[in-house]
């Protein structure tokens, strides 16, 4: 996509927003409503999709929090494990920002539009197929023929995985839509948290929880089509 999309101008359409980005359209409708919803966008009947104003102090604003609330919990966890201390962290930072030029990045409204879209629902696309970020707190939209899940996570129990085997044909009627459209990834303490996830050919990598923090007796909840094979920590626990 080329050309700036300034206050109050007028964005592209979720369908050829789905072309451009090689995604589904639903992805796009979705994270149309979620910027929607957070006053980033907003939609004038029968026109299309617009930039708010003060859209890109918003943006900046939720990636600030997503940064704090989810990645930087991640980062500390690696750092206590591999025995990094905040002395080393600095050093390195510091050193970072003295060997770049620090350029002001995302001027062009439309980087900073498509860079929130990336973010917050596209970026497990980019590492395991057509996977989903959704505002439920879970990952969907599995298109990759997965066939083996291999979870390593030492604090979770086999008892605690939940696996929904149900075609459409087994959920009740108003169930039926999200039964065949939606595969599901989550895990789910006090509340849902995302799974943190890779692939290797037809096998899906599931490690631990963003962001849970000190809730610890967590659930991990999947449905997606073909699975064959679940493996816990090494050890198989569940076939079909």
């Amino acid at each position: 996509m080329s050309g700036n999309y300034k206050a109050d101008s007028r964005i592209p359409s979720v369908r050829e927003l789905a072309v451009e980005m090689e995604v589904n359209p639903n992805t796009v409708m979705r994270s149309f409503e979620r910027l929607q919803a957070n006053e980033i966008i907003y939609n004038k009947r029968g026109i299309g999709y617009f930039v708010a104003s003060d859209a890109e102090r918003k943006i900046r604003e939720m990636r600030h929090n997503q940064f704090v609330e989810e990645v930087l919990p991640a980062v500390f966890k690696e750092m206590h494990l591999l025995g990094v201390g905040i002395d080393e962290l600095t050093k390195a930072y510091t050193l970072y920002i003295s060997t770049i030029k620090i350029k002001t990045i995302m001027k062009k409204s439309n980087r900073v539009f498509i860079a929130l879209i990336a973010t917050l629902y596209i970026v497990p696309a980019l590492t395991f197929g057509a996977a989903q970020f959704t505002s439920e707190k879970c990952l969907t939209g599995f298109t990759q023929k997965f066939q083996i899940i291999q979870i390593d996570n030492p604090e979770l129990k086999a008892e605690n995985i939940k696996v929904d085997t149900r075609t459409a044909s087994e959920f009740p009627r108003g169930q039926i839509l999200e039964a065949k459209d939606r595969s599901l990834l989550y895990y789910e303490g006090m509340k849902r948290y995302l799974p943190e996830v890779s692939r290797h050919d037809s096998l899906l990598l599931v490690s631990g929880a963003r962001g849970a923090g000190q809730d610890k007796n967590l659930t991990l909840h999947i449905r997606i089509n073909n699975i064959q094979k679940i493996r816990l920590n090494g050890e198989e626990i569940w076939t079909r």
